[in-house]
């Protein structure tokens, strides 16, 4: 396995970077994630990412896991706030604790 480090604003994992950056309220140009991989480059903007829309079970990446990932963004702090109606009611009860 490729060797994985904390970089300022995301990680690193070989000679790849993924980088997040912007606040939730910003406008569509802004730049939340920026991928870095065999000298090319792919950014995803306001207008690439539904802010309302869950990711998905495991979601852009997952902050509750430990990885050292630097600060967790604030625009996925609140998508992640709510959990999802398919989440069990313990799950539902942990997170509520958490607001």
């Amino acid at each position: 396995a490729p060797e994985m480090k904390a970089v300022a604003g995301g990680v690193q994992v070989g000679d790849d970077v993924v980088t997040f950056a912007g606040g939730i309220d910003d406008n569509d140009d802004t730049v939340y994630v920026t991928a870095k991989a065999a000298g090319a480059s792919v950014t995803l903007t306001g207008k690439d990412i539904d802010m309302d829309r869950s990711q998905g079970e495991i979601g852009l990446f997952v902050p509750d896991a430990g990885y050292p990932f630097g600060e967790i963004p604030k625009w996925l702090i609140k998508q992640r706030l709510k959990p999802p109606d398919w989440a069990p009611d313990w799950a539902k009860k942990l997170r509520s604790r958490r607001q």
